[in-house]
């Protein structure tokens, strides 16, 4: 089976000192787990309307109420454990 993405907050800093950022999370479509993410967070650029960039920031809005904020140092420490 393939992998699925959505976006998701990130925490690239620590619990004590949060740095924030909407990324792409991809995972598995088999056991729903984080296979990967994208090293930056999204970029709201580049919208040839208005009507395109309020519909990208509604889909980033449900799936951020949707998803908790994932810590990225835990995020790798999972992967590592998988290789």
């Amino acid at each position: 089976m393939g992998d699925y993405w959505h976006y998701q907050i990130i925490n690239t800093g620590t619990e004590s000192e949060p740095s924030l950022g909407i990324h792409e999370v991809f995972r598995s479509t088999a056991n729903k787990k984080v296979v990967s993410w994208t090293e930056d967070p999204i970029d709201l650029g580049g919208f040839e309307n208005i009507e395109s960039l309020r519909e990208n920031l509604e889909n980033i809005l449900e799936a951020i109420k949707k998803h908790p904020v994932l810590l990225e140092s835990e995020l790798e420490k999972n992967i590592k454990e998988k290789l």
